[in-house]
């Protein structure tokens, strides 16, 4: 009489299951490096749009300034021209 041995089912789904576990962490992990990487990228660039927004922002003001700036200037020697007339006047 041989013993031939039959593969344990119970045993079998065991380490089925425990493969199934292993691999569902690996997804899980490959997971979470993949929404750390995602994160990154679009914090980068969103910070690089709004650098460059509120660089657009302080180039826009200096122009204004410098805008009213020369206006005030023109202004003012529009001023003493009319000063100097009406005191020839």
């Amino acid at each position: 009489m041989s013993h031939v041995v039959h593969p344990d089912p119970l045993l079998i789904e065991m380490e089925r299951i425990e493969q199934d576990n292993d691999q569902a962490f690996q997804i899980y992990k490959q997971k979470i490096l993949q929404l750390q990487s995602d994160y990154e990228m679009e914090f980068e660039e969103l910070s690089k749009k709004y650098k460059m927004l509120l660089q657009n922002v302080h180039t826009e003001a200096e122009l204004k300034t410098k805008e009213l700036e020369t206006q005030y200037k023109l202004v003012a020697m529009n001023k003493v021209l009319a000063e100097v007339w009406i005191c020839k006047a």
